[in-house]
């Protein structure tokens, strides 16, 4: 829910202010956050921003998540 993930993000931002967040939505979602999503089409091209960004947390929002725990699982993000 994005509310879930808001609150999250005002956590984290209040409480751990040395983290870098992403957040991937599919496009157009709105959320009331400082921190802008990034707009993704499907899993796979959320897979292939998670590989190239910095982040502690992501947050993906309206996607399959099975597929990318699976990229996840597979294949390390942090190489």
């Amino acid at each position: 829910e994005l509310e879930t993930i808001e609150k999250a993000l005002n956590y984290l931002q209040q409480n751990s202010k040395w983290t870098k967040s992403i957040i991937l939505t599919p496009p157009k979602t709105k959320l009331q956050s400082p921190t802008n999503p990034i707009w993704v089409e499907n899993s796979t091209q959320a897979k292939e921003i998670l590989k190239k960004e910095y982040f502690n947390y992501a947050f993906c929002y309206g996607l399959n998540q099975e597929e990318i725990l699976q990229n996840i699982t597979n294949h390390t993000l942090f190489t």
